[in-house]
């Protein structure tokens, strides 16, 4: 049969032979003809007379007048090329090696038929053996690294998601009590209000100057208003709408603002005013 083994491919003619994704084997022209101990024109010429048609043998009728792309031929075609060479072609255009292949092929193919239904598998040496099981080891290792980087990026997406809902959980309770503060405040404003003599029996013993300062003073605690900034506001607005500069008349006189304003008789319309003003504040 030629320097041909059948069994172990040589590196001079290796790479005339493919295998595809589905285990489908594939061989070139030149291939074929080494194995069918022909010339490689005399394959050509045979795969061309089959692509057109021509009544080359029965064994060819599945694959006559098909187009054959590249110069790669389908296992099943290249073992009845074989065959045609071996027992189909004219009787001087067969070869001895064509047969020994076809031979050999067909012991190859039962043996292995009958070792995958019989469930074989060839015994391992010592030393493939324990190749295979640092191999899995090997693998092993991988995907466990492989895991645990992954259990890291978990861990790590875990703490930042976590630190951010702290942070979000503390921004809430300083929201809720700056919140819950300023309902204490506009509670306890209110409730200083309701208690304020307005109209009660204490407030006729009351001057008018005291019941000004008594109502600007208990809106100025439940508020947080600055008592200073109340009585100059409360200043403005009634020099505003009754046209009088209580700053202007005490000037150069050694007497307060409200002294100044209870002077001149102008002590009710002040406690008017400041009235006005807390009520409208709370309203709002």
């Amino acid at each position: 049969m030629s320097n041909i083994s059948i069994y172990h491919l040589s590196e001079d003619i290796r790479s005339e032979f493919t295998i595809d994704e589905q285990g489908r084997a594939f061989a070139s022209r030149r291939a074929v003809a080494r194995l069918a101990g022909v010339d490689v024109s005399s394959v050509v010429r045979l795969v061309q007379k089959i692509s057109d048609g021509q009544n080359v043998s029965e064994i060819f009728e599945s694959f006559t007048g098909q187009v054959f792309e590249g110069d790669a031929l389908s296992d099943i075609l290249v073992a009845l090329i074989l065959e045609y060479y071996a027992y189909e072609a004219k009787e001087r255009y067969r070869t001895q090696q064509a047969k020994q292949v076809c031979r050999a092929f067909r012991a190859i193919g039962f043996r292995t038929w009958v070792q995958q239904e019989l469930g074989w598998q060839k015994s391992m040496s010592q030393a493939e053996y324990l190749l295979s099981v640092a191999q899995q080891f090997v693998e092993q290792e991988r995907q466990l690294k492989l895991v645990q980087s992954q259990v890291n990026t978990v861990e790590s997406q875990v703490e930042v998601l976590t630190e951010q809902t702290s942070q979000i959980k503390k921004a809430q309770e300083s929201q809720d009590e700056v919140l819950l503060s300023l309902v204490a405040i506009q509670k306890q404003a209110e409730s200083d209000l309701e208690i304020i003599p307005f109209s009660a029996e204490q407030a006729q013993q009351m001057s008018v100057r005291d019941k000004v300062v008594l109502l600007v003073r208990t809106y100025c605690y439940s508020s947080g208003v600055a008592y200073k900034d109340f009585f100059s506001h409360l200043y403005c607005q009634f020099k505003y709408r009754y046209h009088y500069d209580v700053k202007a008349r005490s000037r150069n006189k050694r007497t307060s603002l409200i002294d100044q304003v209870e002077k001149d008789g102008m002590i009710d319309a002040l406690y008017a005013v400041a009235s006005e003003i807390i009520q409208a504040k709370i309203g709002a």
